[in-house]
């Protein structure tokens, strides 16, 4: 998304303003998302996305067109992000397996990057021979389809409850000090997003070959995450 929007003529600026509005906004309406996620259940807050997700590559294919729509672009991208995601961590933390969980998260973490590794050079060849609008028609079926597999499994739905506070208190909670700066780092990642895919694009030229130059990049950091992921593991069964 972040070369797609350069190529269209958005500034630098632009760019990762509209990226940083857009986590802003999931940041504060994070907490919302998890008491909706908690009263309606976790695979019904996940499925409720899918709209705001295929509206989003809907009005990213007419986005050249129709410059100033890139500020209901990040509304729903916001919305997408908050019905998704604190779901999609409830449930994953209620049907964990203790003492599994690093490598359960490790092979989430790989399953996520093998996608990532064939997606930006998949994304590439389509880009280039179909264009933007049939690609993203061919994202939102695509989109529709992994569904179905949520669809036929168990629902989880929490009894626990929520305040908005909560989130605010692990962030200051000096127990989970240590896990906030962590994932602090990990948030930081935007910043690679955004501005080494644009850097890699200028470099290169075309979005076929920064599509394989990407998958390549992901391939060999994809290599390390198992072994962390077992590493976690045995340091929990020490403690």
């Amino acid at each position: 998304e972040p070369i797609y929007l350069y190529t269209l003529g958005f500034s630098l600026s632009t760019i990762f303003l509209f990226f940083g509005a857009v986590y802003v906004g999931y940041t504060v309406l994070l907490p919302w998302g998890g008491k909706l996620a908690l009263r309606i259940g976790c695979d019904r807050a996940m499925l409720l996305s899918t709209p705001f997700l295929i509206l989003y590559f809907s009005v990213l294919s007419v986005l050249s067109s129709y410059p100033r729509l890139i500020v209901v672009l990040g509304v729903l991208q916001v919305l997408e992000k908050v019905f998704y995601w604190p779901a999609f961590h409830i449930a994953f933390a209620m049907t964990g397996t203790r003492g599994e969980r690093g490598r359960e998260m490790s092979a989430f973490t790989v399953i996520q990057r093998l996608v990532s590794i064939v997606g930006p050079a998949l994304g590439g060849i389509l880009l280039v021979r179909l264009g933007p609008p049939l690609t993203f028609l061919i994202v939102s079926i695509l989109i529709l389809i992994s569904h179905v597999p949520l669809l036929a499994s168990r629902e989880v739905r929490p009894s626990e409850s929520l305040s908005f506070r909560d989130p605010w208190r692990v962030l200051v909670c000096k127990k989970l000090r240590r896990s906030s700066i962590a994932f602090a780092g990990f948030g930081s990642e935007l910043i690679w997003y955004v501005g080494w895919f644009i850097f890699v694009f200028i470099a290169v030229g075309d979005f076929e070959s920064v599509g394989f130059l990407v998958s390549g990049s992901l391939l060999l950091g994809t290599a390390s995450t198992l072994t962390i992921g077992r590493l976690i593991d045995l340091r929990m069964k020490q403690q």
